[in-house]
Formats: C-alpha cells, structure tokens, sequence
C-alpha cells in the first residue's frame, strides 16, 4: 500500500513546499488505487480466468460429445440406405439375368 505521509515527507526533504507535497502525495494514491492491479487483484483475475477456461473446456466437451453422437446417428442411416440400394441393385441385376439368360 502507498503510504502518502511517507512520500510526502520525502517530497519536503527534497525541497518541494510542504502544500504541494501533500497534494502529490494525495494524487498519486488515488492514481495508485484507482488505476494499479495489485497482487490480490491479480490472484482473484488469476482464479476467475481459470473458472472461465474450466467451463469452457466442458461446454466444449459436450459440444464435441453432442457432434459424435449425431455423426454416428447420420452415418447409420447412410450405411442402411447404401445397404439398400446395394441390396436393391442386386436383385434388379438377378431379375434381368433370370429373365434375360
């Protein structure tokens, strides 16, 4: 943490007038407070950011997992239909030999 009476004290030690001193001291806390991260900022953006990629990773999981079970599910009904057609063409063929020796 700043501590302005200190910073002020330097700032008279070096010559600046004590009104001032305490001026810059006073702004350059709120500056420091309003504007700079400190650890404990950092820890609690360090632990949030780690939540966030958690459930990213999981929603994207079950995305994944969702995309897998349709794929099988389109596949199945491609496999049954070229099944079909195979099946179909074969006894068309059949027929037209019979028919046709």
């Amino acid at each position: 943490m700043f501590d302005t009476l200190e910073y002020a004290e330097e700032l008279k030690a070096a010559g600046v007038p004590e009104g001032q001193a305490r001026v810059q001291a006073r702004a350059l806390s709120r500056l420091t407070e309003e504007k700079l991260s400190t650890k404990d900022d950092l820890a609690i953006l360090k632990t949030d950011l780690a939540h966030l990629e958690e459930r990213i990773r999981s929603e994207f999981k079950q995305e994944i997992s969702e995309a897998r079970a349709e794929f099988k599910q389109e596949t199945a009904v491609l496999r049954w239909m070229i099944g079909f057609s195979l099946g179909l063409s074969l006894l068309i063929l059949g027929k037209l030999f019979v028919l046709h020796p």
